[in-house]
């Protein structure tokens, strides 16, 4: 039997594969017992690492070229297609279907207590699912009368297998009526209830023989159960005993009676009953993995050592068997042994951290003796290789490059040697380097007939870390050339995708890898990405909640997931993430937000608490006075805003929406007082490059002409024809303001230009008195006449408009009586002081400042 036969895998000159077959047969050898055997494995492992060596330092040809599936281009069509899941209760029985209400209640009661009632029948899941089978078109008051009555029953009839719960409440759905069961229900009984329906396993029924008096079996074992959970040894002890006196080769009671011995110290007992439950149930892997665990802990290696293989042989992937196999190898300081397979472990079960401890220990151990032999033996090439390892497996990696260095000061490096080189550099953080090594490295696997993928993973991991999408696809995309299934490969190829922003097809790749490998979270996050990128929120949201499972202190995921539900106006949900994602340490837009979501929830006072605790953490940002002078605007607290906003102002006086908010709501109070102060603010707004121009200089004009500065009123308003004029728009009300302005500056031709614009735009309101005062000036009596008429027929009552009108006309008609001695002057007709404000209010501006995150 050649080396290759020894290790189970064909010639190859991948280290990997040759360490994986090594770390397999590891679980079929034993070190003491069958030691020819064991060092024979240990040979050919050497052996073929020597091999691999020897040909890429040589050069020589080893294997055949391997042929590579061309991955082709794909056009992707992105579907979300809702699956339609059949019921599972979709038949109805024809007596059923025809009887009424409470005689179909009555009938399905009636066989449902025939099954409850027959031991060997209530364990037979297959008989309830038939029974369950007549729910579906049930009506819904026939589905609530059962629910009742089904929940009666259990609370005296509770011995059922754990699976029977679960398909109650698939029909009744009792979980999500929790609250109201609680109500209506003993809370004992609801909390037995929700256990069964949410628990993954539970205590088995299929092994009691048909005379047994299972009723009284199950409670003792079930309470046995309990107690050992809350520690109470007495008296699990005691149900335990009970429960034997009925039937003593249940094999969960056994599980249960070697806990109790376990738990109180008596391990000779535990062992005892473990090794009866492997007799009685040879198939029941449990009683192998606890008997495993003591006989390791008495220091029985032997037969700990045997019953990991066992396990391993049943279940090649058990966690605590692997792991236990790997202790059993340290024991018999079997170090390099034990480091393997405690690696193959962590590959397999990657958030096992007591793996990982373990394998650090082993690490340490194994460090310090090759410092030894390295010390004894200064110029082996192999021990240095093995410190340089581990060296990185320790994370020690600035030690790992100086001695690859040292070897190559010795011996010509092969591509293994710089592809660990590059990965040492990577982990410090200096990438370009790193990147001219995995060069290096690819270019001297392709002569020694290596297919270089692993080190094209690392490059194309090397250029996420510098953020080079285009990069990273290039590299990977040939990784996946030649394995086109590598969930992790597909997974990076979604980071990479999504880092370019090409959202589709980073959601392709990541669909494909979760394919291939559901249970690997990695693609969910990079999905969830591009999903909230596309404002697929729905999307986004099952898939962050993936990841929240496995990274729970995800700042950035949490705040994503708050950010769906609050562009879905889920404002609830959207408050609880982004609170937890503050308390993970996201940014500030994350109070915006929360205050926001809060704001919209009408819950104003933790709105206000969110955005005062921006502004505690950011008081460089003028948006958190800005937000919260909302707040008090909407809770129609004027003052406090008010105050709030100027004190922003203040503080920012180049930015836009605190000096524009201030100048609101000096407006809307309109004290005169404060003109100093709103004079001051318009200045700053109409120099401010971010203003609302139209805004500012539309409520500039109307606070001018108040205050009776015209000059700077006409300003204004040459400057707002200016600027709408670009535009191709006429502002008839603005033309107006003009006009006036003008005709109190006593340029009565430019007033009538900008008053007859206005007039032929449609504008009415107070424009003809203007129009007849000004005409009146220019001597055109005759028109002067007309527009007087016309702004008595606006405001009948205005007793001074009809004196003017009246004047006029006498004026027309030639009727001068005591011209001379009663000229008709301006003053005779009285122009109300507030004309300017009852046209237009001030125009309202936005409730709330909604902000932009950079990254949205």
């Amino acid at each position: 039997m050649n080396i290759w036969e020894l290790l189970g895998i064909s010639p190859t000159l991948e280290r990997k594969v040759i360490k994986q077959a090594y770390a397999n047969k590891l679980k079929s050898y034993h070190p003491e017992r069958n030691q020819e055997g064991f060092q024979n494995l240990r040979k050919a492992y050497e052996q073929a690492l020597h091999k691999v060596n020897y040909y890429r330092e040589e050069k020589q040809p080893f294997l055949a070229n391997q042929t590579v599936k061309d991955c082709e281009s794909e056009l992707v069509t992105i579907k979300n297609a809702t699956p339609i899941h059949e019921s599972a209760f979709s038949y109805l029985s024809t007596e059923m279907r025809n009887l009424s209400v409470d005689a179909a209640s009555n009938l399905f009661m009636k066989q449902m207590e025939a099954l409850y009632n027959s031991p060997s029948n209530r364990i037979n899941i297959s008989l309830w699912k038939d029974l369950l089978n007549t729910k579906q078109d049930w009506q819904p008051s026939l589905k609530k009368l059962l629910s009742g009555r089904v929940l009666t029953f259990l609370q005296d009839n509770y011995f059922l297998p754990q699976p029977v719960w679960v398909l109650f409440n698939e029909v009744f759905m009792w979980k999500e009526q929790e609250i109201q069961l609680y109500e209506s229900y003993p809370e004992n009984f609801i909390d037995h209830l929700l256990e069964k329906v949410t628990k993954t396993w539970g205590l088995r029924y299929e092994f009691f023989p048909k005379d047994a008096d299972m009723d009284n079996f199950i409670e003792y074992r079930d309470d046995a159960h309990v107690a050992l959970t809350s520690n109470n040894l007495d008296y699990s002890y005691e149900c335990l005993l009970a429960a034997q006196k009925l039937y003593t080769n249940d094999p969960d009671l056994l599980r249960l009676l070697g806990t109790y011995f376990v738990r109180v110290g008596e391990n000779e007992q535990a062992i005892d009953t473990f090794n009866k439950l492997i007799d009685i149930y040879p198939a029941d892997i449990d009683g192998f993995i606890n008997r495993a665990k003591l006989t390791f802990e008495t220091g029985d290696m032997n037969q700990a050592f045997s019953d990991y293989q066992y396990i391993l042989e049943q279940m090649p992937d058990h966690l605590q068997a692997m792991n236990g196999l790997a202790r059993c190898y340290l024991s018999y300081n079997r170090l390099f042994e034990a480091k393997i397979l405690f690696e193959i472990t962590i590959e397999k079960h990657p958030y096992d951290l007591d793996s990982r401890i373990w394998l650090y220990k082993v690490n340490k151990l194994l460090l310090e003796n090759t410092l030894n032999e390295v010390a004894c033996s200064p110029s082996n090439i192999e021990l240095k290789l093995t410190l340089a390892q581990l060296y990185y497996d320790l994370e020690l990696y600035q030690e790992c490059c100086q001695t690859i260095r040292e070897i190559q000061s010795l011996s010509t490096l092969h591509s293994d040697m710089f592809l660990l080189w590059g990965k040492a550099l990577s982990k410090q953080g200096q990438l370009k380097e790193c990147l001219k090594i995995f060069n290096k490295a690819f270019d001297l696997a392709q002569g020694e007939g290596l297919n270089g993928f692993d080190i094209l993973v690392e490059h194309g991991i090397a250029h996420l870390k510098l953020k080079n999408g285009k990069g990273a696809i290039s590299k990977l995309s040939e990784a996946l050339k030649i394995k086109p299934d590598d969930t992790r490969v597909l997974s990076l190829l979604s980071n990479a995708h999504q880092m370019i922003k090409d959202w589709a097809i980073g959601i392709y790749f990541a669909d494909r890898a979760i394919e291939v490998n559901p249970l690997n979270w990695k693609p969910y996050v990079y999905r969830g990405i591009c999903h909230y990128r596309l404002k697929n929120y729905r999307e986004a949201i099952q898939d962050h909640a993936v990841m929240l499972e496995h990274e729970y202190q995800s700042e950035d995921a949490w705040y994503r997931k708050g950010m769906c539900h609050f562009q879905l106006q889920q404002y609830e949900e959207a408050s609880e993430c982004l609170s937890r994602a503050l308390a993970w340490g996201h940014d500030k837009y994350t109070y915006y937000y929360l205050a926001t979501a809060h704001y919209k929830n009408n819950d104003f006072e933790s709105a206000l608490e969110a955005i005062q605790k921006c502004k505690e953490h950011h008081p460089e940002d003028s948006n958190g006075y800005v937000i919260e002078g909302d707040i008090y605007r909407a809770i129609g607290d004027y003052n406090a805003a008010k105050e709030v906003y100027c004190k922003g102002s203040e503080l920012f006086p180049d930015d836009y929406y605190p000096s524009q908010r201030a100048l609101y709501v000096l407006l809307k109070e309109w004290n005169k007082s404060e003109f100093k102060r709103i004079d001051k603010l318009l200045v700053r707004l109409i120099k401010c490059e971010e203003s609302d121009m139209q805004w500012v200089l539309l409520e500039g004009i109307r606070f001018l002409l108040n205050a009776k500065s015209w000059r700077n009123a006409l300003i204004l308003t040459e400057k707002y024809i200016k600027l709408h004029s670009k535009k191709g728009n006429f502002v008839p009300l603005v033309q107006f303001y003009s006009g006036v302005a003008y005709f109190h500056e006593g340029l009565c031709k430019e007033s009538l230009t900008h008053l007859e614009q206005a007039y032929k735009s449609g504008h009415r309101n107070y424009i003809n008195i203007y129009l007849s005062l000004a005409y009146y000036q220019t001597k055109n009596m005759e028109k002067a006449l007309v527009y007087a008429e016309q702004a008595c027929l606006d405001d009948p009552e205005d007793k001074d408009y009809q004196l003017w009108y009246e004047q006029i006309q006498h004026h027309v008609n030639g009727k001068r009586v005591l011209w001379g001695l009663f000229k008709i002057k301006l003053k005779s007709v009285k122009i109300p002081e507030n004309i300017y404000l009852e046209h237009q209010d001030v125009d309202e501006i936005e409730d709330f400042h909604y902000i932009q995150d950079d990254n949205e």
